[in-house]
Protein backbone atom coordinates (compact mmCIF):
# COMPACT_ATOMS: atom_id res chain seq x y z
CA UNK A 1 0.00 0.00 0.00
CA UNK A 2 1.24 3.47 -0.92
CA UNK A 3 0.90 6.52 1.34
CA UNK A 4 -1.62 8.19 -1.01
CA UNK A 5 -3.75 5.06 -0.94
CA UNK A 6 -3.54 4.86 2.86
CA UNK A 7 -4.63 8.49 3.25
CA UNK A 8 -7.60 7.87 0.96
CA UNK A 9 -8.60 4.71 2.86
CA UNK A 10 -8.36 6.55 6.20
CA UNK A 11 -10.45 9.50 4.94
CA UNK A 12 -13.18 7.22 3.57
CA UNK A 13 -13.46 5.40 6.90
CA UNK A 14 -13.39 8.60 8.94
CA UNK A 15 -16.26 10.02 6.87
CA UNK A 16 -18.26 6.82 7.38
CA UNK A 17 -17.23 6.23 11.01
CA UNK A 18 -20.71 6.81 12.44
CA UNK A 19 -22.31 4.41 9.96
CA UNK A 20 -19.57 1.81 10.49
CA UNK A 21 -20.02 2.02 14.25
CA UNK A 22 -23.81 1.67 14.02
CA UNK A 23 -23.73 -1.35 11.70
CA UNK A 24 -21.01 -3.17 13.65
CA UNK A 25 -22.62 -2.47 17.02
CA UNK A 26 -25.96 -3.73 15.71
CA UNK A 27 -24.40 -6.88 14.28
CA UNK A 28 -22.47 -7.69 17.47
CA UNK A 29 -25.62 -7.29 19.57
CA UNK A 30 -27.79 -9.42 17.27
CA UNK A 31 -25.17 -12.12 16.64
CA UNK A 32 -23.46 -12.34 20.04
CA UNK A 33 -25.58 -10.32 22.46
CA UNK A 34 -22.65 -7.91 22.94
CA UNK A 35 -23.88 -4.34 23.38
CA UNK A 36 -21.89 -1.30 22.21
CA UNK A 37 -18.87 -3.11 20.79
CA UNK A 38 -16.99 0.10 19.96
CA UNK A 39 -17.51 1.46 23.48
CA UNK A 40 -15.78 -1.66 24.83
CA UNK A 41 -12.98 -1.26 22.28
CA UNK A 42 -12.50 2.44 23.10
CA UNK A 43 -12.27 1.65 26.80
CA UNK A 44 -9.44 -0.84 26.26
CA UNK A 45 -7.60 1.14 23.57
CA UNK A 46 -7.76 4.75 24.69
CA UNK A 47 -5.96 6.78 22.04
CA UNK A 48 -3.04 8.97 23.13
CA UNK A 49 -2.70 10.57 19.70
CA UNK A 50 -4.92 11.89 16.94
CA UNK A 51 -2.56 10.40 14.34
CA UNK A 52 -3.31 7.17 12.51
CA UNK A 53 -1.67 4.21 14.27
CA UNK A 54 -0.09 1.22 12.54
CA UNK A 55 -0.15 -1.79 14.84
CA UNK A 56 2.13 -4.79 15.10
CA UNK A 57 0.43 -7.54 17.05
CA UNK A 58 2.55 -10.23 18.72
CA UNK A 59 2.22 -12.14 22.01
CA UNK A 60 4.97 -10.06 23.65
CA UNK A 61 6.61 -6.99 22.04
CA UNK A 62 10.40 -7.24 21.91
CA UNK A 63 13.13 -5.23 20.12
CA UNK A 64 13.59 -7.67 17.28
CA UNK A 65 14.07 -6.75 13.64
CA UNK A 66 10.34 -6.70 12.87
CA UNK A 67 9.39 -4.39 15.77
CA UNK A 68 12.25 -1.97 15.17
CA UNK A 69 11.54 -1.87 11.44
CA UNK A 70 7.88 -1.12 12.11
CA UNK A 71 8.84 1.82 14.34
CA UNK A 72 11.20 3.22 11.68
CA UNK A 73 8.70 2.65 8.85
CA UNK A 74 5.86 4.33 10.73
CA UNK A 75 8.00 7.39 11.42
CA UNK A 76 9.00 7.47 7.73
CA UNK A 77 5.33 7.90 6.84
CA UNK A 78 4.51 10.27 9.69
CA UNK A 79 2.16 7.84 11.41
CA UNK A 80 2.36 6.36 14.91
CA UNK A 81 3.48 2.82 15.78
CA UNK A 82 1.45 0.86 18.33
CA UNK A 83 2.64 -2.49 19.65
CA UNK A 84 -0.15 -4.88 20.61
CA UNK A 85 0.41 -7.88 22.87
CA UNK A 86 -1.48 -10.91 24.12
CA UNK A 87 0.31 -11.76 27.35
CA UNK A 88 -2.52 -14.07 28.44
CA UNK A 89 -1.49 -16.41 25.61
CA UNK A 90 0.64 -19.47 26.30
CA UNK A 91 3.49 -21.51 24.97
CA UNK A 92 2.06 -24.23 22.72
CA UNK A 93 2.18 -27.92 23.51
CA UNK A 94 4.63 -28.31 20.65
CA UNK A 95 7.67 -26.06 20.29
CA UNK A 96 7.44 -25.23 16.58
CA UNK A 97 6.49 -21.56 17.06
CA UNK A 98 9.77 -19.74 16.43
CA UNK A 99 8.51 -16.40 17.72
CA UNK A 100 7.34 -17.80 21.03
CA UNK A 101 10.61 -19.68 21.49
CA UNK A 102 12.55 -16.46 20.85
CA UNK A 103 10.86 -14.86 23.85
CA UNK A 104 12.72 -17.23 26.19
CA UNK A 105 15.80 -18.02 24.12
CA UNK A 106 16.58 -14.57 22.70
CA UNK A 107 18.41 -14.78 19.32
CA UNK A 108 20.92 -11.92 19.46
CA UNK A 109 22.18 -10.90 16.03
CA UNK A 110 25.89 -10.03 15.99
CA UNK A 111 28.74 -9.67 13.55
CA UNK A 112 31.25 -12.48 14.09
CA UNK A 113 35.03 -11.97 13.93
CA UNK A 114 35.10 -13.45 10.44
CA UNK A 115 32.73 -10.71 9.25
CA UNK A 116 29.71 -12.96 8.92
CA UNK A 117 26.41 -12.46 10.68
CA UNK A 118 25.82 -14.87 13.54
CA UNK A 119 23.21 -15.66 16.18
CA UNK A 120 24.11 -15.83 19.88
CA UNK A 121 21.16 -17.30 21.77
CA UNK A 122 20.74 -15.98 25.30
CA UNK A 123 18.38 -17.75 27.67
CA UNK A 124 16.51 -15.04 29.54
CA UNK A 125 14.29 -17.20 31.74
CA UNK A 126 15.14 -19.99 34.17
CA UNK A 127 11.77 -21.65 33.51
CA UNK A 128 11.99 -25.28 32.45
CA UNK A 129 8.43 -26.49 31.92
CA UNK A 130 7.10 -24.05 29.31
CA UNK A 131 4.35 -26.06 27.64
CA UNK A 132 1.03 -24.45 28.43
CA UNK A 133 2.66 -21.71 30.54
CA UNK A 134 1.05 -18.24 30.44
CA UNK A 135 3.44 -15.51 29.25
CA UNK A 136 2.47 -13.04 31.97
CA UNK A 137 3.18 -15.67 34.66
CA UNK A 138 6.72 -16.49 33.53
CA UNK A 139 9.73 -14.86 35.16
CA UNK A 140 12.94 -13.68 33.55
CA UNK A 141 16.40 -14.26 35.04
CA UNK A 142 16.27 -10.79 36.64
CA UNK A 143 13.00 -11.56 38.45
CA UNK A 144 10.72 -9.44 36.26
CA UNK A 145 7.88 -11.02 34.35
CA UNK A 146 8.73 -12.06 30.81
CA UNK A 147 6.62 -9.26 29.20
CA UNK A 148 8.19 -6.65 31.54
CA UNK A 149 11.70 -7.82 30.66
CA UNK A 150 11.07 -7.54 26.93
CA UNK A 151 9.53 -4.09 27.28
CA UNK A 152 12.59 -2.95 29.23
CA UNK A 153 14.70 -4.19 26.31
CA UNK A 154 12.44 -2.26 23.94
CA UNK A 155 13.04 0.95 25.89
CA UNK A 156 16.80 0.33 25.70
CA UNK A 157 16.56 0.09 21.93
CA UNK A 158 14.37 3.22 21.76
CA UNK A 159 15.65 5.28 24.73
CA UNK A 160 14.59 8.71 23.52
CA UNK A 161 11.19 7.67 22.30
CA UNK A 162 7.78 7.30 23.88
CA UNK A 163 6.40 4.09 22.40
CA UNK A 164 2.85 2.97 23.02
CA UNK A 165 1.68 -0.55 23.75
CA UNK A 166 -1.66 -2.11 24.55
CA UNK A 167 -2.61 -5.62 25.56
CA UNK A 168 -5.48 -7.50 23.92
CA UNK A 169 -6.04 -10.03 26.72
CA UNK A 170 -8.55 -8.04 28.78
CA UNK A 171 -10.40 -6.91 25.65
CA UNK A 172 -11.00 -10.47 24.42
CA UNK A 173 -11.94 -11.60 27.92
CA UNK A 174 -14.51 -8.81 28.35
CA UNK A 175 -16.08 -9.56 24.98
CA UNK A 176 -16.50 -13.20 26.00
CA UNK A 177 -17.98 -12.25 29.38
CA UNK A 178 -20.47 -9.91 27.65
CA UNK A 179 -21.51 -12.39 24.97
CA UNK A 180 -24.90 -14.04 25.43
CA UNK A 181 -25.03 -16.30 22.38
CA UNK A 182 -22.85 -17.89 19.70
CA UNK A 183 -20.25 -18.61 22.35
CA UNK A 184 -17.17 -20.74 21.63
CA UNK A 185 -17.29 -24.48 22.34
CA UNK A 186 -14.46 -24.17 24.84
CA UNK A 187 -12.37 -21.58 26.68
CA UNK A 188 -9.04 -21.48 28.51
CA UNK A 189 -9.02 -20.83 32.25
CA UNK A 190 -6.05 -20.15 34.51
CA UNK A 191 -4.68 -23.04 36.52
CA UNK A 192 -1.87 -21.46 38.52
CA UNK A 193 0.85 -20.40 36.09
CA UNK A 194 -0.66 -22.54 33.38
CA UNK A 195 -4.02 -22.71 31.67
CA UNK A 196 -6.58 -25.43 31.22
CA UNK A 197 -8.80 -25.97 28.21
CA UNK A 198 -12.39 -26.65 29.22
CA UNK A 199 -15.61 -27.17 27.33
CA UNK A 200 -18.43 -24.73 28.02
CA UNK A 201 -21.57 -26.09 29.64
CA UNK A 202 -24.96 -24.69 28.69
CA UNK A 203 -25.76 -21.61 30.75
CA UNK A 204 -22.32 -21.57 32.40
CA UNK A 205 -21.03 -18.14 33.42
CA UNK A 206 -17.68 -16.79 34.55
CA UNK A 207 -16.56 -13.83 36.59
CA UNK A 208 -14.01 -11.26 35.50
CA UNK A 209 -11.65 -12.49 38.22
CA UNK A 210 -11.44 -15.91 36.56
CA UNK A 211 -9.38 -14.42 33.72
CA UNK A 212 -10.92 -16.47 30.92
CA UNK A 213 -9.33 -16.58 27.46
CA UNK A 214 -11.59 -17.42 24.53
CA UNK A 215 -10.05 -19.32 21.59
CA UNK A 216 -8.54 -17.45 18.65
CA UNK A 217 -11.05 -18.68 16.07
CA UNK A 218 -13.81 -17.04 18.14
CA UNK A 219 -12.17 -13.68 18.87
CA UNK A 220 -10.51 -13.18 15.47
CA UNK A 221 -13.62 -11.42 14.10
CA UNK A 222 -13.53 -8.88 16.94
CA UNK A 223 -9.76 -8.49 16.57
CA UNK A 224 -10.07 -7.39 12.94
CA UNK A 225 -12.81 -4.90 13.87
CA UNK A 226 -10.14 -2.85 15.67
CA UNK A 227 -8.69 -1.89 12.27
CA UNK A 228 -11.90 -0.83 10.60
CA UNK A 229 -12.82 2.79 11.37
CA UNK A 230 -9.71 4.63 10.12
CA UNK A 231 -8.07 5.19 13.51
CA UNK A 232 -5.58 2.33 13.18
CA UNK A 233 -4.38 -0.33 10.76
CA UNK A 234 -2.72 -3.71 11.14
CA UNK A 235 0.79 -4.42 9.90
CA UNK A 236 0.38 -8.00 8.81
CA UNK A 237 2.66 -10.61 7.34
CA UNK A 238 1.29 -13.20 4.98
CA UNK A 239 1.00 -15.94 7.57
CA UNK A 240 2.13 -19.45 6.68
CA UNK A 241 -0.46 -21.06 8.95
CA UNK A 242 -3.39 -22.16 6.73
CA UNK A 243 -5.81 -21.99 9.68
CA UNK A 244 -4.95 -18.34 10.37
CA UNK A 245 -5.21 -17.53 6.65
CA UNK A 246 -8.72 -19.01 6.65
CA UNK A 247 -9.75 -17.00 9.74
CA UNK A 248 -8.46 -13.85 8.12
CA UNK A 249 -10.14 -14.37 4.76
CA UNK A 250 -13.51 -15.44 6.18
CA UNK A 251 -13.73 -12.63 8.74
CA UNK A 252 -12.41 -10.01 6.34
CA UNK A 253 -15.21 -10.84 3.90
CA UNK A 254 -17.83 -11.00 6.68
CA UNK A 255 -16.90 -7.55 7.97
CA UNK A 256 -17.01 -6.05 4.49
CA UNK A 257 -20.43 -7.59 3.91
CA UNK A 258 -21.70 -6.08 7.19
CA UNK A 259 -20.57 -2.47 6.77
CA UNK A 260 -19.09 -2.04 3.30
CA UNK A 261 -15.49 -1.66 4.53
CA UNK A 262 -12.75 -4.18 5.12
CA UNK A 263 -10.19 -3.94 7.94
CA UNK A 264 -7.24 -1.71 7.02
CA UNK A 265 -4.24 -4.00 6.49
CA UNK A 266 -0.69 -2.96 5.61
CA UNK A 267 1.20 -5.97 4.28
CA UNK A 268 4.74 -6.56 5.59
CA UNK A 269 7.46 -9.14 4.81
CA UNK A 270 7.39 -12.56 6.43
CA UNK A 271 11.17 -13.00 6.05
CA UNK A 272 14.10 -11.28 4.34
CA UNK A 273 17.53 -12.33 3.10
CA UNK A 274 20.76 -10.34 3.37
CA UNK A 275 23.48 -12.15 1.46
CA UNK A 276 23.66 -15.67 2.88
CA UNK A 277 21.77 -14.70 6.03
CA UNK A 278 18.11 -15.74 6.05
CA UNK A 279 16.08 -13.88 8.65
CA UNK A 280 12.64 -14.68 10.07
CA UNK A 281 12.72 -11.19 11.63
CA UNK A 282 12.65 -12.43 15.23
CA UNK A 283 16.37 -11.81 15.76
CA UNK A 284 17.35 -8.97 18.12
CA UNK A 285 20.23 -6.77 16.86
CA UNK A 286 22.61 -6.65 19.83
CA UNK A 287 23.82 -3.19 18.82
CA UNK A 288 20.28 -1.87 19.21
CA UNK A 289 20.31 -2.68 22.94
CA UNK A 290 23.22 -0.35 23.61
CA UNK A 291 21.09 2.78 23.47
CA UNK A 292 23.89 4.45 21.50
CA UNK A 293 21.92 5.84 18.58
CA UNK A 294 22.25 2.66 16.49
CA UNK A 295 18.97 3.27 14.69
CA UNK A 296 20.12 6.72 13.60
CA UNK A 297 22.98 5.15 11.63
CA UNK A 298 20.59 3.36 9.28
CA UNK A 299 19.90 4.81 5.86
CA UNK A 300 16.45 5.97 4.80
CA UNK A 301 14.73 4.12 1.96
CA UNK A 302 14.80 5.22 -1.64
CA UNK A 303 11.90 7.63 -2.09
CA UNK A 304 10.77 5.57 -5.08
CA UNK A 305 10.04 2.68 -2.67
CA UNK A 306 6.84 4.22 -1.43
CA UNK A 307 4.91 1.06 -0.57
CA UNK A 308 4.83 0.27 3.15
CA UNK A 309 5.94 -3.28 2.39
CA UNK A 310 9.10 -2.02 0.66
CA UNK A 311 9.87 0.48 3.45
CA UNK A 312 9.61 -2.30 6.03
CA UNK A 313 11.81 -4.54 3.90
CA UNK A 314 14.40 -1.78 3.54
CA UNK A 315 14.68 -1.18 7.28
CA UNK A 316 14.71 -4.89 8.07
CA UNK A 317 17.66 -5.35 5.72
CA UNK A 318 19.40 -2.29 7.19
CA UNK A 319 19.00 -3.62 10.74
CA UNK A 320 20.51 -6.94 9.68
CA UNK A 321 23.35 -5.58 7.56
CA UNK A 322 24.53 -3.13 10.26
CA UNK A 323 24.39 -5.59 13.13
Amino acid sequence: MRIECLKREIAERENARGEISRKINDYCEKKFGIKSFFSIADKHFERQTSKFQVCLSRQVPTPNIEHLALYLSAKEWGIEPLFLSLIRDTFPQNSTNEYKKSLVLMPLLVMARNGNLAINCKRISPEKNLQGAIFSELKSNCGKSLPEFHWEMMKKALPEISVEKDDLSGFFSELFLNAKKNLPEFVFTKNGRYEKKRRLNFGESFSEAENVRPPADWYYFFYLLLFLDGSRGLASTVDEDPEVILWFEENNKKIQDICGFAPLILSTPLKVNVGEFHSKLNEVPQKALGGNGFLKTLSSPNREDVRFFEIMKHYEKELIAHS
